[in-house]
Protein backbone atom coordinates (compact mmCIF):
# COMPACT_ATOMS: atom_id res chain seq x y z
CA UNK A 1 0.00 0.00 0.00
CA UNK A 2 1.32 3.42 -0.96
CA UNK A 3 2.33 5.83 1.80
CA UNK A 4 0.00 8.52 0.41
CA UNK A 5 -2.92 6.07 0.55
CA UNK A 6 -2.21 5.22 4.21
CA UNK A 7 -1.93 8.91 5.09
CA UNK A 8 -5.22 9.61 3.33
CA UNK A 9 -7.03 6.91 5.31
CA UNK A 10 -5.58 8.14 8.59
CA UNK A 11 -6.62 11.71 7.76
CA UNK A 12 -10.15 10.58 6.88
CA UNK A 13 -10.38 8.58 10.13
CA UNK A 14 -9.33 11.60 12.20
CA UNK A 15 -11.66 13.96 10.32
CA UNK A 16 -14.57 11.54 10.81
CA UNK A 17 -14.26 11.56 14.58
CA UNK A 18 -13.58 15.29 14.80
CA UNK A 19 -16.75 15.89 12.76
CA UNK A 20 -18.69 13.47 14.98
CA UNK A 21 -17.58 15.27 18.16
CA UNK A 22 -18.50 18.63 16.61
CA UNK A 23 -21.95 17.39 15.57
CA UNK A 24 -22.70 15.84 18.97
CA UNK A 25 -21.74 19.10 20.72
CA UNK A 26 -23.81 21.06 18.22
CA UNK A 27 -26.81 18.78 18.76
CA UNK A 28 -26.63 19.38 22.51
CA UNK A 29 -26.77 23.17 21.98
CA UNK A 30 -29.79 23.22 19.66
CA UNK A 31 -33.51 23.38 20.41
CA UNK A 32 -36.09 21.73 18.17
CA UNK A 33 -39.81 22.06 17.59
CA UNK A 34 -41.25 19.28 15.45
CA UNK A 35 -44.58 19.78 13.70
CA UNK A 36 -46.65 17.16 11.88
CA UNK A 37 -44.40 14.10 12.29
CA UNK A 38 -47.29 11.64 12.25
CA UNK A 39 -45.41 8.99 10.23
CA UNK A 40 -42.52 8.49 12.65
CA UNK A 41 -41.79 4.78 12.98
CA UNK A 42 -43.29 4.01 9.56
CA UNK A 43 -41.33 3.46 6.36
CA UNK A 44 -41.46 6.59 4.19
CA UNK A 45 -39.33 8.62 1.79
CA UNK A 46 -38.40 11.97 3.35
CA UNK A 47 -37.46 14.79 0.97
CA UNK A 48 -35.78 17.99 2.17
CA UNK A 49 -33.77 20.78 0.59
CA UNK A 50 -30.01 20.30 0.53
CA UNK A 51 -29.45 23.51 2.51
CA UNK A 52 -31.30 22.00 5.50
CA UNK A 53 -29.59 18.62 5.62
CA UNK A 54 -27.59 19.32 8.78
CA UNK A 55 -30.57 20.71 10.72
CA UNK A 56 -32.70 17.67 9.92
CA UNK A 57 -29.93 15.10 10.44
CA UNK A 58 -29.24 16.36 13.94
CA UNK A 59 -32.91 16.07 14.85
CA UNK A 60 -33.20 12.36 13.98
CA UNK A 61 -29.97 10.75 15.21
CA UNK A 62 -29.85 7.04 16.08
CA UNK A 63 -33.13 6.24 14.31
CA UNK A 64 -31.54 3.99 11.66
CA UNK A 65 -32.70 6.19 8.76
CA UNK A 66 -31.01 5.82 5.39
CA UNK A 67 -29.50 8.89 3.75
CA UNK A 68 -28.14 9.40 0.24
CA UNK A 69 -24.83 11.24 -0.05
CA UNK A 70 -22.53 11.97 -2.96
CA UNK A 71 -20.06 9.30 -4.05
CA UNK A 72 -17.30 11.94 -4.06
CA UNK A 73 -14.63 12.49 -1.39
CA UNK A 74 -16.73 15.37 -0.03
CA UNK A 75 -19.59 12.91 0.37
CA UNK A 76 -17.38 10.67 2.47
CA UNK A 77 -16.83 13.55 4.88
CA UNK A 78 -20.60 13.59 5.40
CA UNK A 79 -21.26 9.85 5.31
CA UNK A 80 -18.64 8.83 7.87
CA UNK A 81 -19.79 10.99 10.82
CA UNK A 82 -23.46 10.44 9.84
CA UNK A 83 -22.98 6.69 10.28
CA UNK A 84 -21.56 7.34 13.75
CA UNK A 85 -24.81 9.20 14.48
CA UNK A 86 -26.87 6.14 13.59
CA UNK A 87 -27.64 6.80 9.92
CA UNK A 88 -27.24 4.28 7.11
CA UNK A 89 -25.39 6.04 4.31
CA UNK A 90 -25.92 5.18 0.65
CA UNK A 91 -23.26 6.49 -1.69
CA UNK A 92 -24.41 7.83 -5.03
CA UNK A 93 -26.26 10.58 -6.86
CA UNK A 94 -28.02 11.32 -10.10
CA UNK A 95 -24.67 11.84 -11.81
CA UNK A 96 -22.43 9.20 -10.23
CA UNK A 97 -23.23 5.63 -9.13
CA UNK A 98 -26.91 6.46 -9.59
CA UNK A 99 -28.08 2.99 -10.66
CA UNK A 100 -26.21 1.15 -7.90
CA UNK A 101 -27.46 3.68 -5.34
CA UNK A 102 -31.07 3.11 -6.45
CA UNK A 103 -30.70 -0.66 -6.04
CA UNK A 104 -29.26 -0.14 -2.57
CA UNK A 105 -32.08 2.24 -1.65
CA UNK A 106 -34.74 -0.23 -2.79
CA UNK A 107 -33.14 -2.88 -0.61
CA UNK A 108 -32.68 -0.60 2.41
CA UNK A 109 -36.18 0.84 2.33
CA UNK A 110 -37.61 -2.61 2.99
CA UNK A 111 -36.52 -2.13 6.61
CA UNK A 112 -36.13 1.62 7.20
CA UNK A 113 -37.09 5.07 5.96
CA UNK A 114 -34.80 7.02 3.63
CA UNK A 115 -34.10 10.76 3.54
CA UNK A 116 -33.13 12.37 0.23
CA UNK A 117 -32.18 15.89 -0.82
CA UNK A 118 -33.76 15.94 -4.30
CA UNK A 119 -32.02 19.18 -5.31
CA UNK A 120 -28.56 17.76 -4.48
CA UNK A 121 -25.74 17.17 -4.80
CA UNK A 122 -25.05 20.19 -7.04
CA UNK A 123 -28.39 21.84 -7.68
CA UNK A 124 -30.08 23.78 -8.94
CA UNK A 125 -31.38 24.69 -5.51
CA UNK A 126 -35.04 24.00 -4.72
CA UNK A 127 -35.57 22.04 -7.95
CA UNK A 128 -36.68 18.45 -7.47
CA UNK A 129 -35.10 15.71 -9.53
CA UNK A 130 -37.07 12.54 -10.18
CA UNK A 131 -34.95 10.09 -8.15
CA UNK A 132 -36.81 10.36 -4.82
CA UNK A 133 -40.23 10.25 -6.50
CA UNK A 134 -39.22 7.22 -8.58
CA UNK A 135 -37.98 5.47 -5.42
CA UNK A 136 -41.31 6.09 -3.66
CA UNK A 137 -43.18 4.75 -6.68
CA UNK A 138 -41.06 1.60 -6.86
CA UNK A 139 -41.29 1.00 -3.11
CA UNK A 140 -45.01 1.89 -2.97
CA UNK A 141 -44.39 4.22 -0.04
CA UNK A 142 -45.49 7.81 0.67
CA UNK A 143 -43.24 10.83 0.24
CA UNK A 144 -43.06 13.15 3.24
CA UNK A 145 -41.83 16.65 2.29
CA UNK A 146 -39.86 18.37 5.07
CA UNK A 147 -39.33 22.12 5.44
CA UNK A 148 -37.21 23.88 8.05
CA UNK A 149 -37.13 27.25 9.79
CA UNK A 150 -34.22 28.29 12.02
CA UNK A 151 -34.44 31.51 14.01
CA UNK A 152 -30.68 32.13 14.25
CA UNK A 153 -28.29 30.79 11.66
CA UNK A 154 -25.26 31.26 9.45
CA UNK A 155 -26.04 31.00 5.74
CA UNK A 156 -23.22 30.28 3.31
CA UNK A 157 -22.68 31.62 -0.19
CA UNK A 158 -22.82 28.14 -1.73
CA UNK A 159 -25.09 26.92 -4.54
CA UNK A 160 -27.69 25.76 -1.99
CA UNK A 161 -27.19 28.64 0.51
CA UNK A 162 -26.31 26.03 3.13
CA UNK A 163 -27.68 26.72 6.62
CA UNK A 164 -25.70 26.17 9.81
CA UNK A 165 -27.80 26.75 12.94
CA UNK A 166 -26.17 28.95 15.57
CA UNK A 167 -25.69 27.53 19.08
CA UNK A 168 -28.86 27.65 21.22
CA UNK A 169 -31.01 28.52 18.20
CA UNK A 170 -34.52 27.14 17.70
CA UNK A 171 -35.18 25.04 14.62
CA UNK A 172 -38.72 24.21 13.54
CA UNK A 173 -39.06 21.08 11.42
CA UNK A 174 -42.35 20.83 9.56
CA UNK A 175 -43.39 17.45 8.16
CA UNK A 176 -45.99 18.06 5.45
CA UNK A 177 -48.83 15.79 4.38
CA UNK A 178 -47.80 12.65 2.49
CA UNK A 179 -47.71 12.55 -1.30
CA UNK A 180 -48.47 9.25 -3.03
CA UNK A 181 -47.21 8.18 -6.45
CA UNK A 182 -49.55 5.64 -8.01
CA UNK A 183 -48.18 5.41 -11.55
CA UNK A 184 -44.90 5.88 -13.37
CA UNK A 185 -46.50 8.35 -15.76
CA UNK A 186 -47.20 10.88 -12.99
CA UNK A 187 -43.64 11.04 -11.63
CA UNK A 188 -42.85 14.33 -13.38
CA UNK A 189 -46.16 15.83 -12.24
CA UNK A 190 -45.49 14.76 -8.65
CA UNK A 191 -42.04 16.40 -8.73
CA UNK A 192 -43.69 19.72 -9.55
CA UNK A 193 -46.40 19.17 -6.93
CA UNK A 194 -43.88 18.43 -4.15
CA UNK A 195 -41.66 21.32 -5.18
CA UNK A 196 -44.61 23.72 -4.99
CA UNK A 197 -45.71 22.28 -1.63
CA UNK A 198 -42.26 22.76 -0.12
CA UNK A 199 -41.73 26.25 -1.50
CA UNK A 200 -45.22 27.30 -0.45
CA UNK A 201 -44.80 25.93 3.07
CA UNK A 202 -41.42 27.63 3.40
CA UNK A 203 -43.04 30.98 2.65
CA UNK A 204 -45.72 30.46 5.30
CA UNK A 205 -43.66 29.28 8.28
Amino acid sequence: MKKSSIQGKILLFVEKYIAWIFLVCMKMSLRYRVIGDTHKGQRVVYVLWHQNILSVLLSRIYENIGIVVSASFDGELIAAPAELLGYRAIRGSSSKKGVSALKEMLQMIKSSSIAITPDGPKGPAHKIKEGAVFLAYMAKLPIIPVVVKTDRKWQFNSWDHFILPKPFSLTEIHYLDPVYVTSKEEIGEKCIEIENLMLGAKEKI
